[in-house]
């Protein structure tokens, strides 16, 4: 294999390179001082460069530190040897914040073959994957109406408080309130009314209780507190 450190890929490569523009997948090349040397037309786009511009241009021309410094360690165990799967969060200088499942694989040389003389990186964007197992989630957990925890969450969290509780033997409470007479207000004024209510008295629960604690509606008018 020719060494990284050349800025036109070899001819014989030039279907391969026609086939990774087509990928649905941003697949890169970098050398062994993590600078890059090829990128497909996806990623191009992602980094707004073009394929002359790219060229030993590095992360910290594209990213935020804290992320460059993020990439500079995953890149290092690669330079050594390691192949790495992971989930990297990224943030744009347009604002926007992507997730990407990447994997990153050492190239060898071919002469010496301990020696790593880049790297090849596949990232797939799973942004709206993560939002929306994110979604699933918040509405599995979630009382629609109240926007507290709903009674499957809490009853999962109170099991896990009393194994945490025989395991350290600390003590813990649960408070249960049920709203007096909410079934008559409702027939006088209306769900609409009582709606509006049920949301009134959970927003006053949740300005006093404690980060801590778990706060949730387990029924139509009943609430439990526990840490």
């Amino acid at each position: 294999m020719a060494e990284l450190t050349n800025t036109k890929l070899p001819v014989h490569i030039a279907e391969l390179k026609f086939a990774l523009d087509n990928v649905p997948a941003y697949v890169y090349i970098k050398n062994e001082l993590s600078h890059y040397v090829y990128a497909n037309k996806l990623t191009l786009s992602l980094l707004a460069c073009t394929e002359q511009e790219l060229q030993f241009k590095s992360d910290k021309d594209f990213f935020a530190l804290n992320d460059v410094k993020k990439l500079a360690k995953i890149d290092s165990r690669v330079i050594k040897g390691e192949r790495t799967r992971e989930e990297v969060e990224l943030n744009f200088p347009d604002g926007n914040k992507y997730i990407f499942w990447e994997v990153k694989t050492p190239i060898f040389c071919d002469t010496e073959p301990n020696k790593v003389i880049g790297i090849l990186g596949i990232s797939t964007d799973i942004t709206e994957r993560k939002q929306l197992e994110k979604q699933l989630l918040y509405d599995a957990s979630t009382d629609p109406l109240t926007k507290l925890l709903n009674r499957r969450y809490f009853y999962s969290r109170l099991s896990l408080a009393l194994q945490v509780s025989k395991q350290d033997l600390n003590y813990g409470a649960v408070i249960f309130i049920d709203l007096n007479k909410f079934k008559e207000l409702n027939d006088q004024y209306g769900h609409l009314i009582g709606d509006a209510y049920l949301i009134e008295v959970a927003n006053r629960m949740k300005a006093v209780v404690r980060d801590k604690d778990c706060l949730a509606r387990i029924g139509g008018d009943e609430f439990v507190i526990t840490q």
